[in-house]
């Protein structure tokens, strides 16, 4: 017998100072993926937050993403001094779509 485990880690992190926050996202609804980072730019907040490529935006303050890119970005621009984003790292799957799997 056999079970895999996907392990899940998210976390809140905390952009401070001002938009441009120095990353890019890819995905949406419309392509019928995650919303994921695909840039990071050094020296800005999102750098500093410690955020990398592949990881998942899942909310912007605490508003889900679960719309198209233009949306969340649209979130992300509108985010004045501070962000607040809930973020998978590293492509893991959200945990709405946590799997545990195994055979009998």
């Amino acid at each position: 017998n056999e079970i895999k485990i996907q392990l899940v880690c998210f976390l809140i992190v905390l952009l401070q100072g001002r938009a441009p926050w120095g990353f890019t996202l890819r995905g949406g609804t419309e392509h019928r993926e995650p919303l994921i980072i695909t840039k990071v730019e050094q020296g800005r907040a999102a750098a500093a937050a410690r955020l990398q490529a592949g990881d998942e935006m899942v909310s912007v303050n605490a508003v889900p993403l679960n719309g198209s890119r233009l949306e969340a970005i649209s979130l992300v621009k509108s985010s004045h001094q501070t962000l607040r984003g809930n973020v998978g790292k590293h492509g893991v799957e959200p945990f709405k779509r946590y799997l545990l799997s195994g055979a009998d």
